[in-house]
């Protein structure tokens, strides 16, 4: 809530009377005069709060969202890995955390639970898909420590081909694994075509 410095029984208490009907605009001086910037200004003041003291982390996914926003593939493919980023696909583990009584396997390989980490990076298939892919990553489980550390070394550099390659990627396993549940053999075969 922004306080103004102006009284209650004064004329300007309510919006109509801070708009120049004539001109069409805001009554720019009767406003400065009644705000305070750090009051007027409360929301860039609590966003600026926010990130106090983590500013590093927050420049860091900043430039990380800008470069998958920028990748040349489709708005679908850069929701989810901004999606996967943010840790709220439903995943196993996710759908157990939000109250549902299901196995936390993973029913591609069963070698693990299925974390988003998981199922987009060091399940066998999905790492099979990364280092077959042109960008030939190896994503296995000594390497990756969460998805979001694991895509922001990857676009270290400012490369848009890198950004579009590992959105698309994660799109085909991601669409692969849910439209796939019959067993690592089928998944095998679906993801033959996402090779070099």
């Amino acid at each position: 809530m922004v306080h103004s410095n102006c009284p209650a029984n004064e004329e300007a208490t309510l919006v109509c009377h801070l708009i120049d009907e004539e001109h069409g605009g805001w009554k720019i001086d009767k406003i400065k005069q009644l705000f305070s910037p750090t009051k007027a200004n409360g929301y860039h003041m609590l966003m600026s709060k926010k990130y106090e003291g983590s500013s590093s982390t927050s420049q860091c996914n900043d430039s990380l969202w800008k470069k998958l926003w920028k990748a040349k593939c489709i708005p679908k493919c850069k929701d989810l890995m901004w999606r996967a980023c943010q840790n709220i696909l439903p995943v196993r583990t996710r759908l157990i955390q939000r109250g549902m009584i299901i196995d936390p396997s993973c029913p591609i390989c069963e070698e693990g639970e299925e974390t988003i980490t998981h199922a987009l990076l060091t399940c066998r298939q999905a790492a099979q898909v990364w280092f077959a892919s042109t960008l030939a990553i190896r994503s296995d489980h000594g390497s990756v420590s969460t998805l979001l550390v694991w895509v922001s070394q990857i676009l270290q550099q400012d490369d848009s081909k890198t950004a579009t390659l590992v959105c698309q990627t994660a799109w085909a396993i991601w669409t692969t694994r849910e439209s796939t549940y019959d067993g690592p053999d089928l998944i095998k075969s679906d993801f033959s075509g996402f090779a070099r």
